[in-house]
């Protein structure tokens, strides 16, 4: 297949019709250094690595499929804004966005959607190991609904307590763990905002008491120091992709956050 090339490593040379380049899930972020390899996400699982386009039921869709280019925006409740910075949150929960967000694994359910579209294609195109790719997909899901529990109850210390990033990548982790992410420093992916952006992200600040924003290991945090300062916001550090260190797999990656952002947020932790 010489024009289907993955950074799957080799799990999905089968797919004629399902040509993916990962670089396609981040068009929009323009952040050269910031792709993602699925490999890396998902780790543990031994035949079940992603398949970026396999990935767009999220929410129990089961025969929803979304391209990459407009992911998840026929959800009403969960329409990403990147133009209008997401204010207006009283209470976080239950976002109003509108715009394609492609960090849709960043919720330990749609990551088990996404593993039972990847099993389901791979036992059809490899009838004879269906039985294996099924028992992966049982043994992913048990730990996925084990691990979302647990962070979701991890994740209750700072429910209440807002905060904001540096770029619109976060919702649907926020929407899986029902965390008060009430903004983001760039209005869209690597778009410096605007005086008036910032006004109102300022007044955002002041309105939820924010005491954090939070960057990414792959971005720069030098255009969100300035403001950071500003207000007296601490800078900590979430990542979206993974794949080093203590977050070398999907799991890991998602308690990653989920610990990053209780430290920082939970001041009696």
């Amino acid at each position: 297949h010489d024009d289907e090339k993955h950074d799957d490593d080799d799990d999905h040379d089968d797919h004629d019709d399902e040509k993916h380049d990962d670089d396609d899930d981040h068009d929009d972020h323009d952040h050269d250094d910031e792709k993602h390899d699925d490999d890396d996400d998902h780790d543990d699982h031994d035949d079940e690595k992603h398949d970026d386009d396999d990935d767009h039921d999220d929410h129990d869709h089961d025969d929803e499929k979304h391209d990459d280019d407009d992911d998840h925006d026929n959800h009403d409740d969960e329409k990403h804004d990147d133009d209008d910075d997401h204010e207006g949150h009283d209470d976080h929960h239950g976002h109003d966005h509108s715009g394609a967000d492609p960090h849709y694994w960043l919720s330990p359910l749609n990551g088990i959607q996404m593993a039972e579209n990847i099993a389901t294609e791979l036992a059809r195109i490899d009838p004879e190991n269906a039985a294996y790719y099924e028992a992966n997909l049982v043994k992913f899901t048990e730990e996925m609904n084990a691990l979302q529990a647990e962070l979701v109850e991890l994740a209750e210390a700072v429910h209440d307590d807002a905060f904001i990033t540096l770029h619109d990548a976060w919702y649907y982790f926020a929407d899986a763990f029902d965390l008060n992410l009430v903004g983001s420093f760039e209005p869209a992916a690597a778009e410096e905002p605007s005086p008036r952006y910032l006004k109102k992200l300022a007044d955002t600040v002041k309105e939820h008491d924010v005491h954090a924003i939070f960057s990414e290991p792959q971005l720069s945090t030098s255009s969100l120091e300035g403001f950071a300062n500003d207000y007296g916001l601490e800078i900590a550090v979430l990542d979206p992709l993974g794949g080093v260190g203590s977050r070398d797999s999907y799991q890991a990656l998602l308690r990653y956050n989920i610990q990053t952002l209780v430290d920082t947020l939970d001041h009696d932790h």
